[in-house]
């Protein structure tokens, strides 16, 4: 959707928590569907146990990361509170 006065791209309204879980059920999903797709097409040896699986999994985790504006432009506020967030909160990675 653009913004009728300056043709720029708008950001639909955020919900919060429901859009965070959204957000997060359909990355899992579209990457579960890839990860069946390269296991079934044999591109994944089969001697690949949970090891492998979970660093390919962590690979396309950082492959989705390296996209984000928090990992292209580590500068900015937005960046810096996150990576902030994780330092202090105990649990966070």
């Amino acid at each position: 959707m653009l913004n009728g006065k300056t043709g720029t791209p708008t950001v639909p309204d955020w919900n919060g928590r429901q859009d965070q879980h959204r957000l997060v059920s359909e990355w899992f999903t579209g990457h579960e569907r890839q990860l069946h797709q390269v296991i079934s097409s044999g591109q994944i040896p089969e001697n690949w146990d949970g090891h492998e699986l979970r660093c390919l999994i962590v690979a396309y985790a950082a492959e989705s990361a390296s996209i984000s504006v928090i990992t292209r432009e580590p500068r900015r506020k937005r960046a810096k509170n996150f990576k902030t967030h994780l330092r202090i909160t105990p649990g966070m990675p």
